[in-house]
């Protein structure tokens, strides 16, 4: 349901190798997120000097979003997906020659969105406004949601169903993972912000 970029910046240079991952929402069609490493990665003070931090092919890109969609209907890497990951890069091939998806800059066209130009690359006067307003959005809904405040009372496990409580501790997980391999604070914190 949702994309992110990866950066290498925010990881503090840690799995610098990876160029995307998938977390399925575990019904065979949908993902929780897809994360796909967008920019050549880089870390270090010459780092700049290699080409750190500029964009990859397009090309390169799709067959890593290819691969990170095969995940969502294989999790594993088994013959079945690699058949499926096959079958998508020959119906993107197959689109790419005819141009049936593309518009005037090579972008796919058909389904889903295109990124909002007001969402990225703000200014810093816009980017702290919009995280003032994310700060905002999340403080009246901890108002209205309540918070206990004192520790093992109020707190708004006690009227959940297991149904809510296990979906808090699934986005408890996936926080963690995402803090142990690489997403720091700040950069999940941006995500939450265009969320």
């Amino acid at each position: 349901k949702k994309l992110y970029e990866i950066c290498c910046c925010t990881a503090g240079g840690k799995n610098l190798g990876i160029g995307g991952f998938c977390c399925p929402a575990g019904d065979k069609v949908t993902s929780l997120r897809i994360a796909i490493r967008l920019r050549t990665p880089g870390h270090g003070p010459s780092a700049d000097e290699w080409g750190a931090h500029t964009l990859r092919d397009f090309d390169h890109c799709m067959k890593i979003m290819i691969h990170e969609i095969s995940h969502i209907v294989h999790g594993n890497h088994s013959a079945a997906f690699y058949e499926l990951m096959e079958e998508l890069t020959v119906q993107y091939d197959k689109y790419r020659k005819t141009g049936l998806v593309l518009d005037k800059q090579n972008m796919p066209i058909v389904g889903g969105q295109k990124a909002d130009s007001g969402r990225h690359n703000l200014s810093l006067n816009e980017a702290r406004m919009t995280a003032l307003k994310a700060a905002e959005a999340r403080a009246r809904a901890s108002s209205i949601m309540g918070g206990g405040g004192q520790v093992g009372g109020g707190g708004s496990w006690r009227n959940a169903t297991p149904a809510e409580m296990a979906a808090r501790a699934a986005s408890a997980r996936q926080r963690q993972w995402d803090v142990e391999n690489g997403l720091d604070n700040a950069e999940l914190e941006a995500m939450a912000a265009n969320d």
